[in-house]
């Protein structure tokens, strides 16, 4: 079947089965609706909507907003989760409004995606539901079903909105966009998802994405933690063979004891002296090979263990505490070029160590000082990275990646200090220089900062001299390096 067949065949479907979409976030105008879909961020919009009510009767304006404390805004809201960084983000972004638009909300992309707190996704919502502009709001709902139908290949949200735009006509990508969301909390969820009892999916699926995702989520059964007849007859042999082994060792203590109680007594002189010393060696040798030690197995008495067999100590990776800066202006991202090891000559996101008795967003701003000149200020936490760094089949490094987002500062500008390069790079410039770039930070970029996947990732990058390799970047929580 073509993609756009399929395609048209889906919206079918969807306009069938949700003939009206109603937005599913309660408001009453741009602002109230943009202070919403903040506080949607891993929130469900049902909780949303039970929380807004009390919010807005306190502030529904911005300029009743910025009256109010964060700390009372983040009272309010706490139950949505998340509340520092949003309260901060709606008492922000209200000032702002008061500031340069007349308490209005914009609408256009560019000032919604320059407030704080509001990325792509959050501006297309506003744009679509509060502006009736067509936009296509791309979320893990939609990012989801667009892999799992084969409408889309895409790996950020930016690629997956580029090929449902252009499946679907621009007239009715507001309405589609909220027909696949309510299809997918309804018919085809993240998890326990039966594809063949599935509307769409029964017929449009993508075997190799379904498989796929069958396998990540497979419980361990019962083979894999109750032991099978074999295993316990095993380990019964095991325990028959240590008792006989204990029976012969004892037996053999006691016939060498009994020997040195029997023995003759010879009259004490200087050739029986030296026999006497002779006869303890030995015996004394044979006593240790009888009782060979816990770790050492039974067949290993018989022959002297050599001392290269002796086991090496490994040394332990240092592990180092990084904070990493994503600094975002205008939809670009700020990168640097390593000029030291392990990452030599590579594009990176700028960051650095975290040094005692410094807090992880300190470090963060002062490492983009030193490496770009730049000043920034914190806008949000997105979450930690574990990265090991495999060289020669061994962990060479172990890094804990704490992911700040940031943005600079007006007038601040770029010179380089530390390092050599310093470059904004789009979207695109950085998949065209994906190989020219440490692997984990690009897909840092892509699924934490684009997608907003989830907040905390165990990544594996292999180097072979100059070649680094990403071998796995996959999801440490449940659900959302």
């Amino acid at each position: 079947m073509k993609l756009e067949t399929k395609a048209r065949k889906i919206h079918k479907m969807l306009e069938e089965l949700y003939p009206e979409t109603p937005i599913p976030l309660d408001h009453k105008d741009p602002y109230t609706l943009l202070i919403a879909v903040l506080l949607s961020a891993q929130c469900k919009d049902e909780r949303v909507n039970k929380i807004t009510p009390h919010l807005f009767k306190r502030a529904d304006k911005p300029a009743d907003m910025i009256e109010c404390s964060v700390d009372e805004i983040e009272d309010i809201i706490r139950p949505c989760g998340l509340a520092p960084r949003k309260s901060a983000a709606i008492w922000e972004l209200s000032q702002i409004l008061l500031k340069k638009h007349g308490g209005e909300v914009p609408d256009t992309f560019e000032d919604l995606e320059a407030l704080p707190g509001v990325g792509h996704k959050t501006a297309s919502v506003v744009m679509a539901q509060a502006f009736e502009h067509p936009a296509f709001p791309v979320d893990t709902h939609i990012h989801r079903l667009a892999r799992r139908w084969g409408l889309s290949e895409g790996k950020n949200v930016v690629q997956v909105e580029n090929d449902l735009k252009a499946l679907f006509p621009k007239d009715k990508w507001n309405k589609v966009h909220l027909q696949i969301i309510f299809f997918g909390r309804e018919y085809c969820p993240a998890r326990g998802h039966n594809p063949e009892e599935c509307p769409i999916c029964s017929w449009a699926g993508v075997k190799s994405v379904l498989d796929a995702e069958k396998k990540k989520k497979k419980k361990p059964t019962k083979k894999d933690t109750i032991p099978t007849k074999k295993t316990a007859t095993k380990k019964a042999a095991a325990k028959t063979t240590t008792k006989k082994t204990t029976k012969k060792t004892t037996a053999a203590k006691k016939a060498t004891t009994t020997t040195k109680e029997t023995a003759p007594k010879k009259s004490p002189t200087k050739t029986t002296t030296t026999t006497k010393k002779t006869s303890t060696k030995k015996s004394s040798k044979t006593t240790t090979k009888a009782a060979p030690s816990k770790r050492t197995p039974a067949k290993s008495t018989t022959k002297a263990v050599p001392k290269q067999a002796a086991s090496k100590k490994v040394e332990e990776p240092t592990l180092w505490s990084i904070a990493v800066g994503v600094v975002m202006y205008r939809r670009k991202v700020l990168m640097i070029k390593r000029a030291r090891e392990p990452y030599k000559g590579l594009w990176a996101l700028p960051g650095g160590k975290i040094e005692a008795n410094e807090f992880m967003v300190d470090a963060a701003i002062r490492e983009i000082k030193e490496e770009t000149g730049l000043d920034v200020s914190f806008e949000d936490y997105l979450g930690l990275v574990s990265e090991h760094l495999i060289e020669k089949k061994a962990i060479h490094d172990h890094f804990l990646l704490h992911i700040c987002r940031l943005k600079p500062k007006k007038g601040s500008k770029i010179s380089a200090q530390e390092e050599g390069e310093v470059a904004w790079f789009t979207m695109k410039q950085l998949e065209a220089q994906k190989d020219e770039m440490v692997p984990s930070d690009y897909e840092i970029i892509e699924r934490m900062v684009n997608e907003e996947e989830g907040n905390a990732f165990a990544c594996v990058i292999e180097k072979k001299g100059r070649r680094h390799t990403l071998r796995s970047f996959e999801s440490m929580s449940c659900q959302s390096r």
